[in-house]
């Protein structure tokens, strides 16, 4: 593939083997902190969720004292007698009733949920972000070869005008038409070489490297329209999306919130046993002792706090399940729109594609008449015009309905590396 450009603005980019879709892929994927960043947060959820759990677990503690004192006449300094000791004890406790350890474990539980669904939100994020860069780009490719193209085919007029001006056959009309044709599509040119610059600045922050070609669509490249009914689509969706999972693990952490404030009102039960050995350093000899213990805890009153936590955590729990019926209908709103703009876009590339060959037909008529003078030159310069811009409009719709296509999957949360190895197929080598 090659890029076109004027060197108006830019000097000429240095040409390499085109980047496919995947190169570039795997080029974000190593580069981007926030995939990083959500590995991080599932590392960190799950190791506070086996730090819950643990609370439930026996804790043992062990402790040992040593003493010593002395007993002093008041009046005169002197050793009236005295005592040294060393006492050890280890104690265990466990839970067996604890409302507020399991509330927790839910909470934690709830967490890791959220960490894992973000994560790999992140992961489909990025892989549509680089589609969507990579289409970008390849759209100001084909705005800037149709530019570039124009300037050429109005050159060409340019200088036939100038000719037939020579010999007698022009007018000064044709000419000066011409020239302002080429003026403005110089213009156009400009314009389109800027936006591919940017198209491929956009690529570079997003992979860390940076391109100078990329390769484009071939033949092979069907637009299609969804092959899946709607209702399965929509099924799809609304189980699998990130957005309802997001909102749906939203829902589950509300209620564990809800859970644990209940659980400050619940009573608990702990289990104790301990065992300890004590000796007189002075003579004495080693006593032990040992002994269990269960404890119930009941809660009476709190002051009004208890109560305003768990009415706090209530409220959060009904925002939390609003705020899924509201994903649930924007999930079904979009899908459908989707679904249908999919359809529709694959006609449009049907549709254009005969464009081409009816401007092409244009083209081919416009110039036979103004060569044999019954034509006129802004004719031929607007029939090349809609030439360039159908072919140009006929790859972007392209673009488009792949884009659309990779949004549908993201939407029914099956997007991946491998939908990018599968439009990867249909590049150009």
């Amino acid at each position: 593939m090659r890029l076109l450009a004027l060197g108006l603005l830019l000097p000429p980019l240095t040409w390499a083997t085109p980047a496919n879709l995947v190169d570039v892929y795997l080029a974000a994927q190593s580069a981007n902190p926030s995939l990083a960043a959500a590995a991080a947060a599932v590392d960190a959820a799950e190791q506070n969720l086996i730090g819950a759990n643990a609370t439930l677990n026996p804790s043992i503690n062990l402790r040992a004292t040593a003493g010593a004192s002395e007993t002093l006449n008041s009046n005169i300094v002197s050793n009236e007698g005295g005592a040294a000791s060393l006492i050890g004890a280890i104690a265990a406790t466990l839970p067996l009733i604890a409302p507020t350890e399991n509330a927790g474990i839910d909470a934690k539980r709830a967490a890791v949920a959220t960490a894992q669904v973000s994560a790999t939100a992140a992961t489909q994020q990025l892989t549509l972000d680089v589609a969507g860069a990579y289409f970008d780009t390849l759209t100001a490719q084909a705005e800037l070869e149709a530019a570039d193209a124009q300037v050429s085919a109005v050159a060409r007029q340019l200088e036939r005008a100038e000719q037939r001006l020579d010999v007698g056959l022009g007018t000064r009309v044709d000419v000066d038409r011409a020239q302002a044709s080429y003026d403005l599509a110089a213009v156009g040119a400009i314009r389109a070489t800027d936006t591919l610059a940017q198209a491929f600045d956009s690529l570079e922050q997003l992979t860390g490297e940076r391109y100078d070609a990329l390769a484009d669509f071939s033949d092979r490249y069907q637009a299609v329209e969804p092959t899946a009914a709607l209702n399965s689509v929509l099924q799809n969706a609304l189980a699998q999306s990130a957005a309802m999972r997001t909102a749906q693990a939203g829902v589950d952490s509300a209620r564990a919130g809800v859970d644990s404030a209940l659980a400050s009102d619940a009573y608990r039960v702990d289990a104790e046993a301990n065992t300890g050995a004590s000796k007189n350093l002075r003579g004495g000899v080693w006593a032990s002792d040992y002994g269990v213990k269960l404890t119930l805890s009941v809660p009476l009153y709190s002051g009004g706090r208890n109560q305003a936590s768990q009415a706090s955590a209530i409220a959060g729990l009904t925002q939390a399940q609003a705020n899924l019926e509201v994903t649930r209908r924007e999930i079904v709103r979009t899908t459908r729109s989707l679904y249908r703009s999919i359809a529709t876009q694959a006609q449009t590339v049907t549709a254009r594609r005969q464009a081409i060959r009816s401007a092409q037909t244009a083209v081919e008529a416009t110039e036979g008449a103004y060569e044999v003078g019954s034509g006129d030159i802004i004719d031929v310069l607007n029939a090349q015009s809609d030439l360039f811009s159908a072919q140009s409009d006929y790859q972007i719709a392209r673009y488009q309905h792949a884009r659309l296509s990779l949004q549908l999957e993201q939407l029914q949360g099956d997007l991946s590396g491998d939908d990018l190895a599968a439009i990867n197929q249909m590049l150009a080598p």
